[in-house]
């Protein structure tokens, strides 16, 4: 038996850092403040984390949209021990100067910043791999890598003077310059897995995430992932453990490994897992003194028995709390009136009845967009509407930072997208509606669910998928032929064909508008004074149940 290791990971944060969703101000367990103040931080310990860092939170938001500047989330990832970070898809929303200004801040700070298939126009990798010397000597060479399908999801002008490139090849480059250089490698992938890591069943067939073919084809000793939302305990797969925590820090990952001679393990291995677990944490931050907000509450879920506070947590959530507090004010201003309030139902009612959540934002979309039909979705968490509209209210229901197209498409590929979406609705084996297994895993996946506005359309959910759609009309009840050309307005995340929506692709913008959802949802409520709630889809989509 011999050197010892000690890893913490977190990943998919999402910029939530205090215990909240911000749909209101009840602390919740998550966040990465409340999994950092678990993370017992020695000479023999590491810690990472593996992307989506800058967006997906109102912090974020405020941060990016207000502030002008990642340095707030650098500093806690900084603050809080953090040694190496990795990039995610979502790191590019704000646009990639903002990540390097975020990589900038890290490098400042002491942590290091790796993605392999990150690189110039030259092709040359902008982040290469580290290598980490432990206070016991252990040498841990870290490379990271994120999903190539940012080149799909994300905007042009966000990617303007760096290529990603294909994770796996980079990866395979990187395990390359590693080799001989450490005692253990590791893979920071924000990439999830295309295959069950427990069974080796395909749950997905694209090369959005390879994260089981980097277990299988390549020799790292570790491989970190994310980006699924999918919490999966950790395990051997091919050789390599591999493990991946939840969103939002309500998990992370905690670690122990310990060095064996040669002769002790099989393949050559010298290192093995001893310890591996998916840890929420508590529920608020300690070493804050009432009344300030997040004080650590009782315990209210099971923690790992060697967790002892990390004091640097407290000083840093004590040096942001005077942001947090303004975003909390500017989250409260109320931004306009609605005579009633729009709450969501369960996914199910609302994918077959259609949501008044969904009608007012595509409303919004038609408004600003002059076009004829308006395509929207949900987020996986939405808070809805209250009567009177908070800024809270708006980015709790669309915390995307998306931007808006119109497309041109003509009656058989707007059949096909609707056809995509009756998909998500099945009949379980009591004959009750269930939303199908394929938008639940790998990734849960309400978001790929969309609603539509400004035409009389129905499924029926007994038919086979890819015909269901059995009225398909324009909303004055003139039906919509094959060939008939539509104006339709979509976010770009939906145009870029995500969710498996191919009729969009390659489709050039009759117009696009930059300003993001967001600021259009807060623009509308600034404009009117008195908004009127319109009917603009049938009282009810689906049929055969």
């Amino acid at each position: 038996m011999g050197r010892r290791l000690r890893i913490y990971y977190t990943s998919d944060t999402h910029s939530h850092l205090y215990p909240t969703r911000y749909a209101d101000h009840t602390p919740s367990p998550m966040g990465m403040l409340a999994c950092a103040q678990e993370f017992d931080i020695d000479a023999e310990t590491l810690v990472f984390d593996n992307g989506d860092t800058l967006q997906g939170s109102a912090f974020g938001y405020y941060c990016a949209t207000k502030l002008h500047s990642p340095a707030p989330i650098a500093q806690a990832f900084i603050e809080c021990g953090y040694h190496v970070a990795t990039a995610g898809n979502h790191d590019f929303n704000y646009g990639w100067r903002y990540l390097a200004d975020y990589v900038t801040q890290l490098r400042k700070g002491g942590a290091a910043f790796v993605c392999q298939n990150i690189t110039d126009a030259a092709g040359k990798a902008l982040f290469p791999p580290v290598v980490l010397t432990t206070g016991n000597g252990v040498k841990v060479g870290v490379a990271g890598a994120v999903t190539d399908w940012v080149n799909v999801w994300e905007q042009p002008e966000n990617l303007v003077g760096i290529k990603v490139s294909d994770p796996f090849e980079a990866l395979r480059q990187a395990a390359d310059e590693l080799r001989g250089r450490c005692d253990i490698m590791v893979c920071l992938y924000h990439g999830g897995y295309e295959r069950d890591t427990a069974t080796g069943a395909v749950v997905s067939k694209t090369n959005e995430n390879v994260g089981y073919r980097i277990c299988e084809e390549l020799d790292f000793d570790l491989l970190l992932c994310g980006h699924q939302h999918n919490p999966t305990p950790g395990r051997l797969v091919q050789g390599t453990f591999t493990i991946q925590p939840g969103e939002y820090g309500r998990q992370y990952c905690h670690l122990e490994l310990v060095e064996h001679g040669s002769a002790e393990l099989a393949a050559g291995r010298r290192w093995e897992v001893s310890l591996s677990e998916l840890v929420t944490p508590r529920s608020g931050i300690s070493g804050l003194s009432a009344p300030e907000p997040w004080v650590l509450a009782a315990p209210d879920a099971p923690t790992s028995s060697n967790i002892v506070a990390n004091p640097r947590v407290a000083s840093v959530a004590r040096a942001l709390l005077p942001l947090e507090n303004d975003l909390q004010n500017w989250l409260d201003k109320p931004v306009g009136q609605l005579s009633y309030a729009l709450k969501p139902d369960t996914r199910e009612r609302m994918a077959a009845n259609g949501s008044p959540i969904a009608d007012f934002v595509n409303q919004v979309q038609l408004a600003a967009t002059g076009a004829e039909v308006a395509v929207s979705s949900l987020a996986n968490e939405i808070a809805g509407f209250n009567t009177t509209v908070t800024t809270r209210d708006i980015l709790a229901t669309y915390p995307y930072a998306n931007t808006l197209l119109t497309l041109q498409l003509t009656g058989a590929e707007l059949k096909a997208a609707i056809e995509r979406s009756a998909e998500y609705l099945t009949l379980d084996a009591a004959g009750n509606l269930a939303v199908s297994a394929a938008f639940l895993v790998p990734k849960i996946e309400h978001y790929s669910y969309d609603f539509f506005a400004g035409i009389d359309y129905a499924f029926d959910i007994s038919l086979p998928p890819g015909k269901r759609v059995t009225r398909l009309a324009r909303w004055d009840g003139t039906p919509i032929a094959p060939d008939d050309h539509i104006r339709i307005c979509l976010n770009n995340y939906r145009a870029s064909g995500a969710g498996e929506y191919p009729m969009y692709v390659g489709k050039h913008p009759l117009a696009e508008i930059t300003v993001s959802m967001s600021e259009l949802l807060l623009e509308y409520f600034a404009t009117h004074s008195d908004i009127e709630l319109k009917r603009l889809r049938p009282e009810r989509l689906a049929y055969g149940f």
